[in-house]
């Protein structure tokens, strides 16, 4: 027989099975171990978060509800200032006047606590919190997943405090929590459209009267760096409260979520507070307020911008009273020269433009020459701004680089054959 076509060996499939058992014994991961009779399962967390069943059409979903008096400040605003009409503040504000009938009792403050921070149809929103006015008080009602399934239930019973009010009133909502929740009634079949409704996101108006004092204009740092309110020691951060969600999925232990409740709550409070101070600041900075000078500045700005010059003037004169860093009350000092120009106030804008030489910037000697040469007729006073100019960088008191130094020996230049122009004629 050829050898290449001998038969195999006969194969032992006891002896195999045997020792295929071996090594998945060998291999295999350690069987988890069995609970200590001692150990008790987690709560409940309805009995731990203090939630109530809400049964809707989809099923039921978990709720709390808190019940603010309107006699309550946090911090250093009133809630019972969201009683009244702020349409024209907020139109203000948002330097829009289709806001002026914008009303705090037609509006749904919102705020969303997620699984996760990367957005995408993955993330969805575990704890939904609004608020409300509601006869005498502030409502902050919080709708809560046990675990995913029960989202149909939460949307379901979400929807009708959606539908019956006007407007948002969020923080980054524009970009974040409006487009999620839209994106998950999509996926429940259920559309909603949510992003057409009036939003009064705070984000962009607060960046823009806080970013001159703050580093950082989150929520949570204009609730102590403006509200003056400082929370306990209970609240979670905002970067980690996705992970306290995931860990009670993952061990039905609830008690960690004590403070996220605390937290969303406080964001939704804390989004209502800071709505009427907003609203208050830009109708009236009165010293009352207590406002640093770089808070003067940025709503004496946003005023400005909005055109509501005789506002802005005063709020930047307030500002320079105050305590201002140099840079800023520099930035001050020029916008309102350039508002008093705006207005042909020439002698007001001069007296600034004076008052600001020697300080660095090349901006008041341009300002002061072109008024003197233009508007006051008088060349020789224009002449001298330039001739200073050039002797206040030779001593160190102007930065000049060399495009602004080529633009001021061109008006020197210019301002010489004018004078030589005029005594010619004489």
């Amino acid at each position: 027989m050829d050898e290449d076509r001998r038969p195999l060996p006969k194969m032992d499939v006891n002896a195999l099975r045997a020792r295929l058992n071996t090594l998945r014994g060998r291999h295999a991961p350690p069987a988890p171990a069995a609970p200590s009779p001692s150990e008790t399962p987690p709560a409940p967390v309805e009995e731990v978060l203090g939630l109530q069943p809400h049964t809707t059409e989809a099923g039921v979903c978990l709720v709390r509800e808190t019940r603010l008096p309107l006699s309550t400040r946090y911090g250093v605003a009133p809630l019972a200032e969201l009683q009244r009409p702020h349409g024209e503040r907020i139109a203000r504000l948002l330097r829009a006047p289709a806001w002026r009938t914008f009303d705090f009792r037609q509006a749904l403050f919102l705020d969303t606590e997620t699984n996760g921070l990367a957005g995408g149809t993955g993330t969805f929103a575990f704890l939904v919190g609004v608020g409300f006015l509601d006869d005498d008080a502030f409502v902050v009602r919080q709708f809560f997943l046990r675990h995913p399934g029960e989202e149909p239930a939460m949307l379901a019973a979400l929807q009708p405090l959606l539908e019956r009010f006007d407007t948002f009133v969020t923080f980054n909502g524009k970009s974040f929590d409006i487009p999620l929740l839209e994106t998950r009634f999509v996926l429940a079949r259920r559309p909603l459209d949510l992003r057409t409704r009036p939003h009064l996101d705070l984000l962009h108006p607060a960046r823009r009267i806080w970013r001159w004092r703050l580093t950082h204009c989150d929520l949570g740092t204009l609730e102590r760096q403006v509200l003056g309110v400082r929370r306990a020691a209970e609240d979670v951060p905002g970067w980690l409260v996705p992970r306290y969600y995931n860990d009670y999925l993952r061990t039905g232990n609830a008690a960690p979520l004590r403070g996220v409740f605390y937290h969303n709550r406080h964001d939704i409070v804390a989004l209502a507070a800071l709505s009427v101070h907003m609203a208050t600041i830009v109708a009236d900075a009165s010293p009352a307020l207590g406002l640093a000078g770089a808070d003067l500045f940025g709503v004496a700005r946003l005023l400005e911008e909005g055109g509501h010059w005789d506002e802005a003037e005063a709020v930047y004169r307030r500002a320079l009273q105050s305590q201002l860093p140099h840079a800023l009350r520099r930035e001050a000092l020029k916008r309102l020269s350039l508002l008093f120009k705006r207005r042909q106030r020439w002698e007001e804008a001069a007296a600034l433009w004076r008052a600001m030489l020697a300080q660095g910037d090349l901006f008041p000697y341009e300002e002061l020459a072109k008024y003197l040469e233009h508007h006051a007729r008088n060349l020789p006073a224009a002449l001298a701004v330039v001739q200073r100019a050039f002797h206040d960088a030779r001593e160190g008191c102007l930065r000049l680089n060399r495009a602004e130094r080529e633009a001021l020996l061109h008006r020197l230049a210019r301002l010489q054959r004018k004078m030589e122009q005029a005594n010619t004629d004489e």
